[in-house]
């Protein structure tokens, strides 16, 4: 069986809040990126960087964790952890409770952080098995008449 190594990325505009993460992750998962700029983050994820989970702090001066969240494909969203160290407004409290994703308040143990990471994690590999694999060439049968129906073409979308 072949182990999959995990990818973490780290957004938050302190510097400090990213090293601490880097180091207390860097225990549990093989790589961890961190980055204090959302727009930094977001054009890695737009250049095809894939993750299997990725923690951002809700409350940032160049972007706030909604409108991060809003320029993430659906597969990156489910795969989204907020952090943040701010009261939450009643606005933001509805903003997370509309993405239906975590949020974590700081300071907050790394032991917590590296489970709801897992999960998460978990949660994506479950659902990504639960799919069926598009049949193989070599094992689907050979056809001499055309299909009844065009096949759908597989998704364009990226996957991370």
């Amino acid at each position: 069986m072949t182990v999959k190594a995990t990818h973490v990325l780290v957004v938050d505009d302190e510097a400090i809040i990213c090293s601490a993460l880097q180091r207390g992750l860097s225990r549990h998962f093989d790589h961890v990126t961190t980055l204090t700029s959302p727009r930094a983050a977001i054009a890695l994820l737009e250049e095809g960087a894939r993750f299997d989970a990725i923690l951002c702090d809700f409350f940032m001066p160049e972007m706030m964790g909604n409108e991060f969240a809003g320029r993430l494909t659906a597969s990156q969203k489910q795969r989204l952890v907020f952090l943040t160290g701010g009261a939450l407004t009643q606005k933001a409290q509805q903003q997370l409770e509309e993405m239906r994703r975590p949020c974590l308040l700081k300071p907050v143990s790394m032991t917590l952080v590296t489970a709801l990471v897992k999960k998460v994690i978990a949660e994506r590999a479950t659902a990504d098995t639960e799919r069926p694999p598009p049949p193989s060439p070599s094992t689907a049968p050979p056809t001499t008449a055309p299909p009844t129906r065009p096949e759908r073409p597989p998704s364009r979308a990226p996957r991370i």
